[in-house]
């Protein structure tokens, strides 16, 4: 069920923008709304681009998902082990 959402929430400016232009046909978007979108779009990458900052890894190690005993371990961030002695 969650797909449908995801599907809804991407497909909603789209049907916006078509239920637009159906009921103002020849008529182009004016200068402020294609201003607005782009500020849009430009805090959206902003966004996007902060929080995959502050996910970082943070000094750890990427291991991919694999296999252990016939379980399917997830992959996962471990912290990098001190050299020994």
């Amino acid at each position: 069920m969650a797909w449908l959402l995801e599907a809804l929430l991407f497909l909603v400016p789209l049907l916006g923008y078509l239920a637009w232009r159906r009921m103002n046909p020849g008529v182009e978007p004016g200068a402020r709304l294609v201003l607005a979108a782009a500020a849009g779009v430009v805090l959206a990458l902003a966004g996007l681009f902060w929080f995959g900052l502050s996910r970082s890894l943070e000094g750890g190690v990427y291991v991919p998902p694999h296999m252990e005993n016939g379980q399917l371990i997830p992959g996962h961030t471990e912290r990098p082990q001190a050299p020994r002695p």
